[in-house]
């Protein structure tokens, strides 16, 4: 049996003309490897958009599989159809930051390894750490590296396959960490929702008030209350799960025009103006260290029912520690509306990159950054982290840029509380 590659063929040409529905939807992110040795069986499913260098998406069925690597080396894998015949085609890419996988595999740039097997063995191997003919060398990869493994089951033969991580580079559980969110009012429109890591399903307390794919959360199907809103993302015991709850309020009894928190003269000042307010008893000013549990620090009295424009303001000392603040109006009544969310940020971080452009080397120069936990990520311009240092304990850092193509890069510059971005050009 001779294998042809079809990729530029009329015949390639009709089946995709022909194929029914969104084809991008049969892309999915549904599992990953954790640690060497076996994972599977996994199946093949109905292929979704031609992608890659090599592959022709001749065979009937397709698998889409998200790695996300631990451990920089050499990606030695072994694919294993459950038939000891037929052809088995593999291609890897790198997903670039904040691309989500099944549109980066549409773009051959992020393409790093490609096997169009040259065996009918039913196998396919990048490396050579296993016994399969149909092998190429193993891509290498860093940590940090977010990939997704097109397995194309071209001759049909087998049903499912295994795969196998080597000893170089290694894997680990996506991110399923959410953004946080303010609190919003049932009036609203919908809001989206964001994870780091895409591709995995969102779900919630208040059932169809998320869209499970999209995470585009409605307030007006949520109602008023606090509702918990989590999201999944891989397969047990490669997966990850991370829940944030979500306070949608009544239209506020207080219309607020203006709110801001500003840091001079070593205080903390919050400023806030309304243009009416309804039964307002008084604001009570309350903060917290993480965001999570808030404590009471003041109370500014409210001017009861007015539709005249107010101006509130409430200061105190910067002790040096960046809080959150939350401003709450508390009617006569007794109840309370969160109005505003602020993060005090007094600490004037910043970084200089110089010289920039720059041929040889950049000197990193970092003030007010909590030294003892700050992390130097360099990314290129496909977005992909290309390296990743701890600070030096004097704020300078001096980074060679041998081994650096011509181009621009992003640094991030990370701390426990704050992260800045800088970016400069090797020449």
């Amino acid at each position: 049996m001779f294998k042809i590659n079809f990729s530029n063929s009329l015949l390639l040409i009709l089946l995709i003309s022909f194929v029914p529905g969104n084809l991008t939807a049969q892309c999915n992110t549904n599992t990953s490897i954790c640690t060497p040795g076996v994972a599977g069986p996994f199946n093949f499913n109905t292929p979704g958009v031609p992608v890659s260098t090599c592959l022709d998406f001749y065979g009937p069925s397709v698998s889409y599989i998200t790695l996300y690597i631990t451990q920089g080396g050499p990606l030695e894998l072994l694919f294993d159809g459950n038939a000891t015949s037929g052809y088995i085609d593999v291609a890897i890419f790198n997903v670039p930051v904040g691309i989500d996988p099944c549109i980066a595999i549409q773009n051959n740039v992020n393409e790093i390894g490609c096997n169009y097997a040259s065996n009918s063995s039913g196998c396919n191997q990048f490396g050579t750490t296993f016994s399969c003919a149909s092998w190429v060398p193993a891509p290498i990869v860093n940590a940090g590296d977010e990939l997704m493994i097109v397995v194309e089951n071209w001759s049909g033969v087998a049903f499912t396959f295994t795969m196998q991580l080597g000893t170089g580079a290694q894997t680990g559980p996506p991110n399923a960490l959410i953004t946080a969110t303010t609190p919003m009012q049932d009036s609203d429109p919908p809001v989206q929702m964001i994870s780091v890591d895409a591709g995995g399903t969102w779900s919630a307390t208040c059932g169809a008030c998320i869209d499970p794919v999209t995470g585009m959360f409605d307030p007006n199907v949520a109602g008023v209350g606090n509702h918990t809103v989590c999201y999944d993302i891989g397969v047990a015991p490669c997966n990850d799960q991370d829940c944030e709850l979500v306070t949608v309020n009544n239209p506020l009894p207080v219309e607020i025009s203006y709110a801001s928190l500003n840091c001079e003269f070593e205080e903390v000042e919050l400023e806030w103006e309304t243009v009416s307010e309804l039964n307002c008893d008084y604001f009570e000013i309350e903060k917290s260290r993480a965001g999570l549990i808030f404590e009471p620090v003041a109370i500014v009295d409210g001017s009861g029912t007015t539709i005249e424009t107010q101006h509130y303001s409430y200061s105190e000392v910067f002790d040096f520690v960046n809080y959150y603040y939350q401003l709450t109006q508390v009617d006569f009544d007794g109840k309370k509306e969160v109005v505003e969310f602020f993060y005090a940020d007094c600490e004037q971080r910043n970084v200089q990159i110089y010289p920039n452009p720059a041929e040889n080397k950049v000197v990193i120069t970092l003030t007010e950054f909590d030294l003892s936990s700050t992390t130097i990520e360099v990314f290129d311009n496909l977005g992909r982290r290309v390296m990743v240092i701890p600070a030096g304990n004097n704020g300078e850092n001096e980074l060679s840029l041998d081994g650096f193509s011509s181009q621009l890069y992003t640094v991030k510059v990370s701390d426990s509380f704050a992260q800045k971005i800088q970016r400069f050009t090797k020449l």
